[in-house]
């Protein structure tokens, strides 16, 4: 099994981790601060086909809310040409690279999206949620952390003080959702 993701998926991974490896799996974490479904290596789906081919997941457990544009702080630097987050080009792209992501892990792996929950200031979280469910179809499943979260009413008990990161408690809540999808 492989959970993928960004620094959220780092917060919750290793409690995740522990709880899967007790139930039998073998977990890999691929969960890796400061990037996004946009940035390079990842918007053309080359670490996802890395992965597969390398390891041959069973189950795949993507998170992707993104830190895209943050290259001039020192992050991944982004596929070509870079865009302005919330346009229209930014969401079809995103789009493009959650399915290229998602195919790239094709049968026998199980493959499941987060719902990613919302986050303040309030940030295109609902709309990446949108693409994930218009994505998955059938094909993959979904772990609704959005509406565990709070759905679009920010809840403050699982953050720490930044609004997006997740704090202990919303660790364990997303180990505990992903443990429970998983089975």
């Amino acid at each position: 099994m492989l959970l993928v993701g960004d620094s959220i998926t780092v917060s919750y991974q290793d409690q995740a981790a522990a709880l899967l490896r007790a139930k039998g799996y073998q977990v890999l974490l691929a969960g890796f601060p400061g990037r996004s479904l946009l940035d390079l290596n990842m918007c053309r789906a080359s670490e996802a086909h890395y992965w597969a081919k390398s390891f041959h997941p069973d189950v795949v457990v993507y998170q992707a809310i993104g830190t895209y544009g943050l290259l001039t702080g020192g992050g991944i630097p982004p596929c070509a040409p870079p865009l302005t987050p919330g346009s229209t080009a930014f969401f079809r792209k995103w789009k493009k690279a959650a399915g290229l992501n998602q195919r790239a892990f094709k049968a026998p792996a199980r493959f499941l999206w987060i719902l990613n929950p919302q986050t303040v200031p309030a940030s295109n979280t609902a709309a990446l949620n949108a693409i994930y469910r218009d994505v998955a179809q059938g094909k993959a499943g979904l772990i609704d952390a959005w509406t565990s979260f709070g759905g679009a009413t920010f809840d403050p008990r699982w953050r720490i003080w930044d609004g997006v990161h997740l704090n202990e408690a919303g660790q364990t809540r997303m180990a505990n959702l992903v443990v429970a999808a998983v089975g």
